[in-house]
């Protein structure tokens, strides 16, 4: 793996992608405009294997995973350059889809028609849950962190709250009910996007030509859009005002929800340049396998399965940018940049090599919640220094620049005193806090009541 240090304190967008390749550096962390590789992975870990799934471990990740073509193999990576962590697992049975929730506590795996989920800090096996008829084909989990999506080859989608898949159970659970089922394609589901808003809308797409937006609160169908050729992906910007679908055809069809208020079932010409569908340019010449759009909803990423991409500029439908990789992309995701690979002083956490379990645990499970909670508890001393510490500078530097006038430097050393005082103080606080909500956790109640 390498990375370039000294461009990792530029400004703009970064994207995670990778190629379904065997070939080195498949998997990297780029900015799309300038083609500029922040961190690569070269993928010795793989041993040979082809990788044909590979999630980020949360929003803010330290390790990725990913499932091995054909091979019933998961490997668990560090981010990081030196020393990197690498946990290669057997599993039951091959990984097509892989999703984790925001916080990156817990690991969705989908197998055949069940949903496995895996406790990351402990990789424990929590619950195996019978979530569609036929196999999962995409999943995907809110942005909140509430619902977990499923699309089935029947063209079936299941909506599963997460705290009913990862509820911890000593035997095998019967079939967890969804919160939402329904059934608007008659093929299989190809790819999925899940709004960010608080209520959280699900664009599927569908080899039958059609995508369909589906209100989860509202268990409703809003909009039906059908293609000429199979959609094979979907994306959304944050607005929620465009949509974007990938055609196996290599062309990109772009849908306004915001120029005109669209009916369920209504006929619209592609060729009007001025209305509520268009299309960009065909730049593809093989089947659009992922699309992204950034943060604010500026620039679109499409990628297919000859490996290339492209980007566009949403507004005007250009194409800014374009490169190739050598493989179908699997994985193309804008993200924030995150310390494990942007912060050259960063500290990797302290992780067991336990694989992930293939059996249920029939002893108690850790809870992720708790744990993250209580280093976070831990961490808080560092980080309310290194916050007053730097308030303390300023000050400082500011009396250098400005000198005291008429006494005003006592009154600054008096402001410097109290500052520290409160440092002492809210250390000492935070300290107790820590105490306690590590005596809950062990279940030492005396101690608690004592504090």
């Amino acid at each position: 793996m390498s990375s370039n240090e000294s461009s990792r304190h530029q400004i703009g967008p970064f994207i995670l992608i990778s190629a379904e390749s065997g070939n080195p550096f498949s998997t990297r962390i780029i900015n799309p405009l300038t083609k500029t590789a922040f961190w690569q992975f070269k993928g010795a870990e793989y041993q040979n294997g082809i990788p044909d799934v590979i999630e980020p471990v949360g929003e803010c990740p330290d390790f990725f995973v990913a499932s091995i073509k054909g091979q019933p193999l998961l490997h668990m990576i560090g981010f990081w350059n030196k020393q990197r962590f690498h946990l290669k697992s057997v599993v039951p049975d091959h990984v097509t889809a892989i999703c984790t929730d925001p916080d990156g506590c817990y690991i969705f795996g989908a197998i055949g028609s069940k949903i496995y989920v895996w406790n990351v800090a402990t990789r424990e096996l929590i619950s195996i849950v019978e979530a569609q008829f036929l196999p999962i084909t995409c999943m995907k989990a809110s942005h909140d962190g509430s619902f977990v999506v499923t699309g089935a080859e029947d063209g079936s989608i299941a909506v599963h709250r997460l705290t009913d898949l990862v509820a911890w159970r000593s035997k095998v659970s019967p079939k967890v009910e969804a919160a939402v089922q329904y059934t608007h394609h008659t093929s299989a589901v190809t790819d999925l996007c899940l709004t960010s808003s608080n209520q959280p809308r699900v664009l599927s797409v569908s080899n039958d030509h059609t995508a369909v937006v589906y209100s989860i609160t509202g268990k409703c169908l809003l909009i039906r859009i059908a293609e000429d050729y199979p959609i094979s992906s979907c994306s959304m910007d944050p607005a929620e005002s465009k949509i974007f679908l990938g055609l196996e055809t290599g062309d990109i069809t772009v849908v306004s929800l915001s120029k005109k208020q669209l009916k369920r079932e209504e006929q619209h010409p592609i060729e009007d340049s001025v209305g509520p569908i268009v299309k960009f340019a065909k730049k593809h010449s093989s089947k659009i396998t992922k699309l992204a759009v950034n943060f604010d909803g500026s620039v679109l990423v499409s990628c297919d399965f000859g490996g290339t991409y492209h980007v566009w500029d949403i507004h005007s439908g250009s194409n800014i940018a374009t490169d190739t990789f050598h493989g179908p992309i699997i994985t193309t995701k804008f993200i924030q940049p995150f310390p494990s690979v942007f912060n050259p002083e960063y500290t990797p956490p302290t992780a067991n090599n336990q694989p992930f379990h293939k059996q249920i645990t029939e002893t108690s499970c850790s809870i992720p919640v708790l744990t993250l909670k209580s280093e976070e508890m831990k961490n808080s001393n560092a980080i309310m220094q290194e916050a007053l510490t730097k308030m303390l500078d300023d000050l400082k530097k500011e009396e250098q620049v400005y000198p005291a006038v008429n006494g005003t430097n006592n009154d600054h050393v008096a402001h410097i005193a109290a500052l520290e005082e409160e440092i002492l103080q809210l250390k000492k606080t935070n300290d107790e806090l820590y105490q306690m909500c590590q005596e809950a956790l062990t279940g030492d109640t005396d101690t608690v009541n004592n504090l």
